[in-house]
């Protein structure tokens, strides 16, 4: 199949951190023996020499460089709402994102279209449609759904949308929900996201992860990842930390950045953690795999933020199973579907520090468990849960979608 994808956020350069599941997705794709080229927005940050292994295709949609604010999580304040030059912006990309598929269509022969979050880029497929009849599949990652629920404009949009969509995937069961209630009834299937357990692999020399990333080597570290956002639960992580005994020398490490990493900074030290905590900053998404590496337990402390945003099913959470860590996750979005408690991982209610402390500390006294619960938590991502096996399902999807 020639297949056009279409995306706000991809990475712009080797090691971007920002939807790596996109082109993970597009790559397990390609190697099934599609055709496929990629369509994103431009951004100031692209380097796109340095992002080799699929054809992406960059489209303008505002006079100056710095305009460029949709997609790359760069369009919602604080991951709760959207800015207010994203209104400005939403027809200009609209218009010039329509064109930009349009064009990729007719440049490879594309007979099907591959959308990532259905609102804006949805909307550009189903323009496209109505000009080419060319299909089109969509997959639901969250924020797409979160915006269309606020707004009543943007929710009937979403649901037109939709309605003209071959097929819909959802990573949640919330946004499977959702999807069947507003337009994709019958036609919207459940998949969970996966990792590529190759490049997340359980480290030969946990040591040297250690002094790659500069962390301690003689301690006990906790690890989570993310951007520091409400939504991302660090707070819960942080006050779950602070109040459980343990082990001497014991870190607490979260990487990533973004506005709440004050507050974290402010509500360790109030906590009397302020020594253990470690914010390291942005993790390049080629040394992840190192930073998962030197852990000893991960945790996913997502929840939903007080405007209602929450995660589908963080790739991170896939990628630290398939390190063979012990992971803690909230029950929220997709984890789930992912997670068996205590047979490959455990889950915690959202928002709770008091079950996550104890979950970690029964972790912290039990080297035995954790090893258990890593082996099983790398098997399942081998077996199951992996891009490879993601990539079939949505070959099939996007066969249909030209088929029917």
């Amino acid at each position: 199949m020639n297949i056009s994808v279409i995306a706000s956020s991809y990475p712009r350069f080797e090691g971007d951190g920002t939807a790596p599941f996109v082109r993970s997705i597009s790559v397990a794709l390609q190697k099934l023996g599609n055709n496929i080229e990629v369509v994103a927005p431009y951004d100031p940050d692209v380097k796109e020499s340095d992002v080799k292994e699929l054809k992406v295709k960059r489209f303008k949609y505002a006079l100056r460089k710095k305009w460029h604010i949709m997609g790359h999580s760069r369009s919602l304040e604080g991951d709760n709402k959207l800015r207010l030059a994203a209104y400005l912006l939403i027809i200009p990309y609209i218009v010039m994102g329509s064109i930009a598929l349009l064009k990729s269509i007719r440049r490879q022969g594309s007979t099907v279209v591959h959308a990532h979050w259905s609102l804006p880029n949805g909307l550009c497929a189903w323009i496209v449609n109505g000009i080419t009849g060319t299909p089109y599949i969509i997959s639901l990652h969250g924020s797409d759904i979160f915006v269309a629920k606020k707004n009543w404009l943007f929710g009937k949009v979403n649901e037109l949308i939709l309605k003209k969509s071959k097929a819909i995937t959802a990573c949640s069961r919330e946004l499977f929900d959702y999807a069947e209630k507003h337009g994709g009834f019958g036609k919207t299937y459940l998949i969970a996201w996966g990792a590529n357990p190759t490049i997340f692999a359980p480290p030969s020399d946990k040591m040297a992860c250690r002094r790659k990333m500069n962390l301690p080597e003689d301690a006990l570290l906790i690890t989570s990842l993310g951007r520091l956002v409400p939504k991302k639960g660090f707070d819960v992580l942080v006050a779950a930390f602070a109040q459980t005994q343990k082990p001497d020398n014991t870190f607490l490490v979260i990487g990533g950045s973004g506005p709440q990493k004050d507050f974290l900074i402010e509500l360790s030290q109030k906590l009397g953690v302020g020594k253990q905590l470690i914010l390291p900053g942005v993790i390049n998404w080629n040394d992840t795999s190192a930073f998962l590496g030197a852990s000893d337990i991960f945790v996913l402390p997502s929840i939903r933020d007080p405007h209602g945003n929450l995660d589908g099913l963080p790739t991170v959470l896939l990628e630290a199973m398939s390190c063979g860590l012990p992971c803690i996750a909230s029950d929220i979005g997709g984890v789930s579907l992912v997670i068996d408690t205590w047979n490959n991982g455990v889950l915690v209610q959202p928002n709770h520090e008091q079950e996550l402390g104890g979950v970690l500390l029964r972790l912290f006294a039990d080297s035995e468990t954790r090893i258990t619960l890593g082996l099983a938590a790398r098997k399942s991502v081998v077996n199951k849960f992996n891009w490879h096996n993601v990539s079939l399902r949505l070959n099939e999807l996007l066969n249909e979608a030209i088929l029917n």
